[in-house]
């Protein structure tokens, strides 16, 4: 085994940027994967056009980098990877700045900086991993009338990856694109708005996510998936699903196993929630779910109610050895 570190001075992380000798060179696997991590999260996908993983490495640098200096609004990080950084950059957040305030306006999540006891339905959020996104947004997922339905959000309330990244930007960063740009002067024809991010710079970050590869794939025991099945979490969390013939090589035409119907779902209380992938879910966690208020999977899965109460009953009434054996298996993804 061979393993190489980088120091990024500026965000001051440990990157682990080589694994295994030869698992990133992207040379044939016989797995036909492409589009799952070889060696370790935060890779590449294999694949890539020379313009595409050009577009990648740009991207990965801006996602490290620190931007207040060109922060023209209210921030609560200063850098992508202050969130996004466990198991690796792009992943999912630990610290107290991944775990934001939000609430829902018009429809969309909004993160509220310094929440006051006069706003409503304020809830906790914890910033997901993005390992494996950029599939999801090619997924197959048109809705009755041919439309694109959205499916980003824990909300489901974005449709495309640039959306989620540009609000991301402005939201978390306080760093406006000429995007947010634009739907803020649409709320507000009286609003001035700075561009702080320019058009190459967002698309870069943009291409970082979308190519970043899927977690590891690894083959498991059947068992294990038989009693996921037998508790019908298969209901929501659907095992696989097929992106498009028009996606970019090489998200095309992929079987992508990620555990999630990418739709919204009541689980208790009358909280509605898109399905959250378990690939990699041992790795992104403790803690889980999307508010962080579970310790184990098992407190977890005990959070299931509204649509998945049956689900969560059926779970409990496996016996002891067999609960163990369906969270050894999760714990594999």
């Amino acid at each position: 085994m061979r393993l190489a570190f980088a120091w990024h001075r500026r965000s001051g992380y440990v990157f682990l940027v080589s694994v295994l000798a030869g698992l990133l060179s992207c040379e044939p696997s016989g797995r036909g994967e492409p589009v799952y991590a070889r060696g370790y999260f935060g890779e590449a996908m294999c694949g890539l056009t020379e313009a595409q993983r050009e577009a990648f490495d740009r991207g990965s640098r801006l996602f490290a980098q620190s931007w207040k200096a060109r922060a023209s609004g209210i921030s609560n990080a200063i850098s992508c990877v202050a969130c996004h950084s466990v198991p690796a950059p792009g992943g999912a957040g630990m610290s107290l700045k991944a775990l934001v305030s939000t609430t829902v306006i018009a429809g969309q999540t909004r993160v509220l900086h310094n929440p006051t006891p006069s706003d409503t339905h304020i809830a906790k959020r914890r910033t997901p991993p993005l390992m494996g996104i950029g599939l999801i947004e090619n997924a197959e997922n048109l809705n009755s009338l041919g439309h694109r339905r959205p499916i980003f959000g824990q909300l489901a309330e974005r449709t495309t990856l640039r959306s989620v990244v540009a609000h991301a930007f402005a939201a978390e960063l306080g760093v406006s694109s000429i995007d947010e740009c634009a739907t803020q002067i649409v709320t507000d024809k009286s609003k001035n708005c700075r561009v702080d991010i320019s058009e190459r710079e967002l698309e870069d970050v943009v291409s970082f996510v979308r190519f970043l590869a899927a977690p590891p794939h690894h083959e498991q025991p059947t068992a294990g998936l038989r009693l996921f099945e037998k508790s019908q979490c298969i209901a929501c969390h659907t095992a696989t699903f097929n992106t498009g013939r028009d996606a970019p090589p090489p998200l095309r035409s992929q079987i992508v196993t990620a555990y999630t119907d990418l739709r919204v779902h009541d689980i208790g209380s009358g909280l509605k929630i898109r399905t959250s992938p378990l690939w990699g879910l041992n790795s992104f966690g403790p803690p889980y779910m999307h508010d962080a208020s579970a310790d184990t999977i098992i407190d977890a899965i005990s959070r299931h109610l509204g649509e998945a109460t049956e689900s969560r009953s059926l779970f409990f009434n496996l016996s002891s050895s067999d609960q163990r054996t369906l969270i050894a298996w999760l714990k594999g993804l």
